[in-house]
């Protein structure tokens, strides 16, 4: 049940030593008066000695924050990765192997229940989209489809909230022959739909002609049978403006659209795929609402929703917790939420990437060190034209900002281009040592940042049951029953990294 693996979840983050995790940024640690708290004692006197020469012999983990992260994916590692004898694991202090054991306990699992054979092809629409996104839309647009096949209720009209370019709007028209109106907030996102839309009727038609009527020996699209229409629209979406367009939407539907009517309200079906922020909970909040209403006059009930949530560090304050007021989500615990190390080593490329992120994190905690140590900011001479003394001024220290890739290949370079970027002349001796490889600093943040990125799914599992376990309170007691379940729609190793929809359907009796 929801609630008991919330009070679970909530229980563990409300350890002070997981707390501190969270609490503490790895440029804080790199810093030369940082003290670590005794919490950390087993493992951090253990991330500063060199790893045991029974697992640096393995050719592939040669680092403690490997030897962690294999320990981690020791259920399920990847194939093209050497797995080591289980005896290296005792390295690892046992506090430590606790503390990863049960984050991945209480972490939901990820793995899609959808396969490809679900997906609908957006056969003439896929222009424009990269693989992620066409990998999305295809297999959102298959569970919409099955999802409405095993219901009585059969909606036909969709509201595709934060729709963007409108990827899935014109699938789920196409494809499925929905009524299809588009919401984003950007007018340029808005624009761009309308043009793309504009780009493929041209291309359409073209493909048609060339083919005489069958396209690859396929029936014509929906819309050229008319079967359904799209609409968009720019808005400042919230709960009440949702609810006033949709009500706005299906008030001309019912004049224009020439489905045949149906005997009480049309039912409804509510997506956004990638809600940012506070806008899924806008949508639920919504959604709830509407379903409360006891006006039989309405012309209109939602019916079902499917929300894929994104962007945490987005959420406004009072929406990052929804039920259990005694844990606290701070900016930190949100930004980890988006961390998916079970991804990290899908192939020999994505580990790479993962070394260079590693590498990123771990030098500007570095560079902080250095900068608290010996900073010699670039002096200029001032001096008017009149009889006077010249003055010195020292600027203020700039920021350093994103770095490409190629500033990392190794420490002097990255110094030269932190010091060309913030304006400043990093000297002495701290400077040379601070990026020695191998270093107990450099291990100890590595397996600090580490475990922060195993603790980031259990709070991402935190949000998504605390907003299933207050959508089900929420619709206690309205007239129609309502399945809310969360539901693994993508492939993580996609690139999907919200994986996660939260769906709810009303069930007929």
């Amino acid at each position: 049940m929801p609630a008991e693996c919330i009070d679970k979840i909530a229980s563990f983050l409300r350890r002070s030593d997981v707390e501190l995790y969270f609490q503490i940024h790895p440029n804080q640690v790199a810093l030369p008066s940082f003290n670590p708290p005794s919490e950390w004692e087993y493992w951090w006197n253990w991330a500063g000695q060199p790893l045991d020469e029974s697992s640096s012999s393995n050719s592939w983990c040669t680092t403690k924050w490997q030897l962690l992260w294999l320990y981690y994916k020791r259920e399920s590692p990847p194939n093209w990765i050497p797995f080591p004898h289980e005896g290296i694991f005792e390295d690892i202090p046992v506090e430590l192997r606790n503390l990863i054991d049960q984050a991945r306990s209480l972490t939901i699992p990820r793995d899609s229940i959808l396969d490809d054979s679900l997906a609908i092809p957006a056969r003439y629409r896929t222009s424009g989209m990269s693989p992620k996104k066409a990998h999305e839309v295809l297999r959102m647009t298959g569970f919409i489809a099955n999802l409405i096949e095993t219901s009585e209720l059969k909606p036909r009209h969709v509201v595709d909230i934060g729709a963007g370019q409108a990827y899935l709007s014109r699938n789920l028209r196409d494809e499925l022959g929905f009524h299809v109106l588009a919401l984003d907030f950007s007018e340029v996102q808005t624009h761009g739909a309308a043009r793309r839309e504009e780009s493929n009727k041209r291309s359409t038609k073209q493909l048609k002609q060339a083919n005489d009527v069958q396209i690859d020996g396929q029936i014509p699209l929906a819309t050229d049978l008319n079967l359904g229409t799209l609409n968009y629209e720019t808005i400042t979406i919230d709960a009440d403006s949702l609810v006033s367009v949709t009500n706005r939407w299906m008030t001309n539907e019912k004049t224009l659209s020439s489905t045949t009517p149906n005997e009480g309200p049309t039912p409804i079906l509510w997506v956004a795929l990638h809600a940012c922020g506070s806008l899924t909970l806008d949508i639920l909040r919504a959604f709830a609402g509407r379903l409360q209403q006891k006006d039989r006059s309405l012309n209109w009930i939602p019916v079902g929703a499917v929300i894929v949530g994104c962007c945490y560090n987005m959420l406004r304050p009072e929406d990052r917790v929804l039920t259990r007021k005694d844990v606290t989500l701070t900016p930190n615990h949100l930004q980890l939420a988006a961390q998916t190390p079970d991804q990290w080593a899908t192939s020999p490329a994505k580990f790479e990437e993962t070394r260079l992120a590693m590498r990123k994190v771990v030098w500007r905690a570095l560079l902080e060190r250095v900068l608290a140590g010996s900073i010699v900011p670039q002096l200029s001479l001032n001096c008017s034209e009149t009889d006077g003394p010249c003055s010195v001024s020292r600027p203020e220290v700039k920021r350093l900002g994103r770095l490409n890739d190629g500033a990392y290949t190794n420490w002097e370079q990255f110094v030269s281009r932190a010091e060309e970027k913030m304006g400043v002349s990093l000297l002495g001796e701290e400077t040379s040592s601070a990026g020695t490889k191998g270093s107990a600093l450099e291990s100890r943040l590595e397996v600090f940042h580490v475990l922060r990125c195993i603790l980031g799914p259990i709070v991402e599992s935190f949000i998504l049951l605390d907003r299933q376990h207050w959508l089900r309170e929420k619709l206690k007691g309205s007239e129609r029953e309502t399945n809310v379940r969360l539901v693994n729609l993508f492939e993580q190793e996609a690139g999907s990294g919200r994986n996660v929809g939260i769906v709810a359907s009303v069930v007929v009796e």
